[in-house]
């Protein structure tokens, strides 16, 4: 029974200690293929990052490509880059889901790879929509490359770590190996060591067994020498302990560097939020001072600046007499943040000059950063003896630029010393770059908003100008429309007469308009009390003298001391609180009309140019409607003296002509008398006599009738009576009665055939042109000579004409002919008198008759006089 027992504990103790053995063999090497897999893992994160920043960089060189060149070709690994990188960052995100850490550092890639790529596809946009021109500034700001710096920085700490997990897993399996290693040497310690327990017992059961003895005595050997492989294996454990806590201390190292780079990631993941927050702000920015919330709201906090302020480039105050004004430049603080007021109205303004730091900036368009108080003193020993005590230590001034134009400066104070790297550095010259632009577009949509509102308000001014031709009513109204769209203060002058030649000038202030009545009363009342000084050289007196514009946009408490008569106007002056004045005068005909002034006062606006040369147009605009006011007003005047003379003519011709027909007739009647031997046998010599008394007689009835018919023509006084009449008949009777003049001067006549043809007209008038016209002709027509009677009819009208050939008009008399008491040449005349008054009656018939009267004529070969009467 003990043998047998014996037997079982030596078979199945070693079954049992080889089955333990390998029981922990296996579950060792099974967690050395867990912790390979994990190396593998970790292999895999770090190529899928690799990938990630490989397709951004193909992204940017496709992007580059295309900006540069304008290419499609170049845009397919950008679109291939595009589409491949969210994959990326997805398996990025798959393979490290059980690292909070990596998935925090995962999300700001994502942030700012989406940032990048919204970047370039702006910007691939903005090249295909504008050119490279639009592109180029954006290209060389930095924003890029502070962006794929940040993707770049992100992608390191995220390889780092798993670096770290790597490094930390390759150790755990080696752990794992050797423990294995440690477990099977171990379980052949404790086999050989049941072996040797088992063999004792067979040897303590078996002494006299000697190959028994031999073969424990072999196994003893081997023990020893396993034995020593095992210190051996100890002095190496204890080897790669100490290598293994040199190996900590490294990954120790590694961790503090990794954390620092994060910090700096982030820093750098922050500034890009923050500049891209600026940049859309101030793209969105319509006004300074949406331009400087976006500074104060957003680069303050990005820099770390305690306070700031924004300044833009204003002209210098001076003394601004007529067109001069002060060529020195200032800084105007525009609006601040963080500091105390009386810092802020201490700089409130100040000149452009060097020796400050932002003036510093401005000039040689660069920032100028000051990292401490030893800096400050050591740079700018008068500016650090004023700000000291004012709390702050270091200070960065950003000059605004657009182009090459300086239009202003950021300043930022920090109540701590500071080191301005490089990041920040880009960072500042960027925002001012930024700025600019911003600045730029917010003058351009001022400047079109105050065009449209100038354009509105001259059109406005025009309407009110030409309501009227009373002057005064309609400056008064100007003047009220420009209160306060232009000013505080508006005020009109107007010299009595320009034409006297006369100094001091004679003005009537046609209006004064501010909204609050009692300062129109203090306005008036102190116009009265200080009247213009005359023999100034500057003021209303130099504008009205010199006939130039008087601007002054900023009027300093100087000027109003220089200006003051005594400490009563001084006060007066100041509490009016005078801000800006434009004077411009109101010119016409070269005649210097009045003034018009236009004043800012509580208001604080300040004029610019712009408002210069609204103040002009409005002026030119005025000073033509009061001149066409003057000029019409004397027209006026005029025509009502001419419509008296005329009328005045008139009675006296038809008086005259009355009372010389009286005699005229007794003349002619008495003539036939003595003719017919009434009063005795009368002599051939006498009835020649009598027949030059009855020419002369019928001659001057005839001036007088032209006359008596020309004063009833004028007067409006002749009746029409208008009917249907044929024009063979009317033709036939003229012709019946200028038939024997033209035989007695043997000249040929022909008359047209007028049969069918209908006109509507006065008969006698008609009868009286053409008769008029006939004899015209027949009188100026030689011997030998054609007179002839044309018609002509078509659209409504029936023309008439009568030619001749007689010496012929020139043509620059062809008009005058038909003017009252004008008569040719005596020389073309041929010694033929009259009054002049024939051809004016005849067109002044014509015309109302519904027709007209119409000459052609080439000297030499004779005229054509065409009357124009209505178809019937």
């Amino acid at each position: 029974m003990l043998r047998r027992t014996r037997r079982v504990v030596a078979v199945a103790g070693p079954l049992l200690t080889v089955a333990v053995v390998a029981a922990l063999a296996l579950d060792a090497v099974e967690r050395g293929r867990v912790a390979e897999r994990s190396v593998a893992h970790t292999r895999d994160v770090i190529e899928t990052a690799d990938e990630v920043l490989a397709r951004l960089v193909d992204a940017e060189t496709g992007e580059r490509g295309y900006v540069m060149t304008g290419r499609e070709e170049y845009l397919e690994p950008y679109v291939r880059a595009r589409e491949d990188v969210d994959r990326s960052l997805a398996e990025l995100r798959r393979l490290t889901a059980d690292n909070p850490e990596q998935q925090r550092r995962i999300d700001v890639l994502e942030r700012v790879a989406h940032v990048r790529l919204a970047r370039l596809d702006s910007m691939v946009a903005l090249r295909r929509a504008s050119g490279f021109d639009a592109v180029r500034e954006l290209t060389v700001t930095g924003v890029g490359k502070a962006m794929m710096d940040s993707a770049r920085a992100a992608l390191r700490a995220v390889k780092a770590e798993e670096r770290s997990l790597l490094e930390d897993r390759r150790a755990a399996a080696r752990w794992r190996t050797r423990v294995t290693i440690a477990v099977i040497v171990l379980g052949l310690l404790v086999t050989l060591a049941v072996a040797l327990a088992i063999n004792r017992m067979l040897l303590w059961a078996a002494q006299r067994q000697e190959d028994a003895a031999r073969e424990l005595a072999e196994r003893n050997a081997r023990l020893a020498e396993q034995a020593t492989e095992l210190e051996q294996q100890v002095e190496e454990a204890q080897a790669l302990g100490e290598e293994l806590e040199q190996t900590n201390e490294e990954l120790e190292r590694a961790n503090e560097q990794l954390q620092l780079a994060a910090a700096d990631t982030a820093a750098a993941g922050e500034r890009a939020r923050r500049l891209l927050a600026v940049t859309t702000g101030l793209s969105e920015a319509l006004t300074a001072e949406q331009v400087a919330d976006v500074i104060f709201r957003e680069a303050m906090t990005a820099v770390g600046a305690d306070a700031g302020s924004l300044a833009l480039v204003r002209a210098g105050a001076g003394e601004a007499h007529g067109e001069s004004r002060d060529p020195v430049r200032e800084l105007e603080i525009v609006r601040t943040h963080g500091y105390s007021r009386p810092l802020t109205e201490r700089y409130r303004r100040f000149p452009l000059s060097p020796g400050r730091p932002l003036s510093d900036a401005i000039i040689a368009h660069a920032p100028r950063l000051v990292e401490s108080l030893e800096e400050w003193r050591r740079a700018y020993p008068v500016v650090a003896d004023e700000t000291d005590g004012m709390g702050y230590e270091a200070f960065a001034a950003v000059p605004i630029v657009s182009g090459e134009h300086t239009l202003g400066g950021l300043s930022f104070s920090f109540r701590r010393a500071m080191r301005f790297d490089d990041a920040t550095r880009l960072f500042l010259a960027t925002l001012g770059e930024q700025c600019g632009l911003a600045l730029e577009r917010a003058r351009a949509y001022e400047a079109e908003r105050r065009s449209r509102e100038a354009s509105a308000f001259l059109a406005e001014a025009s309407h009110l100008l030409a309501a009227s031709l009373d002057y005064e009513t309609t400056l008064r109204a100007v003047a009220e429309a420009a209160v306060p769209r232009l000013a505080d203060w508006c005020a009109v002058d107007v010299v009595r007469d320009p034409t006297v030649a006369e100094w001091p000038p004679r003005l009537d202030r046609v209006a004064i308009v501010h909204q609050d009545p009692e300062k129109v009363a203090l306005g008036k009342s102190v116009a009265d009390r200080y009247p213009t000084d005359w023999s100034a050289d500057v003021g209303m007196a130099a504008v009205l003298r010199r006939g130039t514009s008087l601007f002054v946009p900023r009027i300093t408490d100087e000027m109003l001391v220089g200006g003051a008569r005594d400490a009563e106007h001084l006060a007066i002056l100041r509490a009016l609180q005078f801000s800006s004045i434009i004077v411009v005068p109101l010119l016409a005909r070269g005649l210097t009309l009045g003034a018009l002034t236009l004043c800012t006062t509580e208001s604080g606006r300040r004029y610019d140019e712009a408002d210069l040369a609204l103040a002009r147009d409005l002026a030119q605009r005025a000073a033509v409607a009061v001149d066409n006011a003057r000029l019409h007003a004397t027209a006026q005047a005029a025509r009502t003296q001419a419509e008296g003379a005329n009328e005045a003519k008139s009675h006296f011709l038809a008086t005259m002509s009355h009372e010389l027909r009286t005699p005229l007739n007794a003349i002619g009647g008495y003539a036939e008398l003595m003719e017919m031997g009434i009063r005795g046998p009368v002599t051939a010599e006498q009835r020649e006599d009598l027949a030059r008394i009855q020419r002369s007689q019928r001659h001057l009835l005839a001036l007088i009738n032209d006359i008596l018919n020309f004063a009833k023509v004028e007067a409006g006084r002749v009746e029409y009576q208008l009917a249907e009449v044929r024009l063979a008949e009317l033709l036939a009777s003229v012709g019946e009665v200028i038939a024997p003049q033209v035989s007695v001067k043997g000249l040929g006549f022909e008359v047209a055939d007028g049969d069918g043809v209908v006109v509507r007209t006065d008969p006698e008038k008609a009868r009286q042109v053409l008769l008029n016209l006939l004899g015209n002709a027949v009188k100026f027509t030689p011997r030998a000579g054609r007179v002839v009677v044309e018609v002509a009819h078509g659209a409504g009208r029936v023309a008439v004409g009568v030619r001749d050939t007689g010496p012929g008009i020139p043509a620059d008399q062809l008009e005058r002919i038909f003017e009252p008491f004008v008569q040719l040449d005596r020389s073309l005349t041929s010694g033929h008198a009259g009054a002049g008054l024939g051809l004016a009656i005849s067109r002044d018939l014509a015309r109302g008759m519904g027709g007209d009267l119409t000459v052609e004529s080439v000297p030499g070969d004779g005229s054509v006089f065409t009357l124009t009467l209505p178809r019937a």
